[in-house]
């Protein structure tokens, strides 16, 4: 789990993460923010010129039923319903039972508390 405030680097994180490991292992990104057009424009700014091999979903929640067992699964962002942070844990452990010989990165988007 990585888990930080908006626009704190999670996703540049986890696009890193993919570039290190996508010719090695099958990797599933789904990702709740990006579309098809701006995930490529973060690809993009990597500026390498390689050959990048991933499989790309958009998906808001509901992560457990689109796990791939054996697989990577990079899940950009997970949040709780209305808010409820205590309640991730559920969440997680859902994504936990589903897998097999693979394993979820997750990121969190932490909400920003003014004082």
């Amino acid at each position: 789990v990585i888990a930080g405030t908006f626009n704190a680097g999670k996703t540049a994180y986890l696009l890193n993460f993919i570039k290190l490991n996508m010719h090695n292992h099958e990797i599933h990104y789904f990702n709740s923010e990006l579309s098809e057009q701006e995930l490529k424009k973060r690809i993009e700014r990597f500026g390498d010129g390689i050959d990048w091999s991933f499989h790309a979903h958009e998906r808001g929640n509901n992560f457990d039923s689109v796990i791939v067992p054996h697989a990577i699964n990079i899940i950009d962002y997970l949040e709780p319903p209305s808010g409820e942070y205590f309640a991730i844990s559920d969440l997680i452990g859902a994504i936990h039972n589903k897998l097999t010989t693979g394993i979820a990165f997750i990121a969190i988007q932490k909400k920003v508390i003014l004082n």
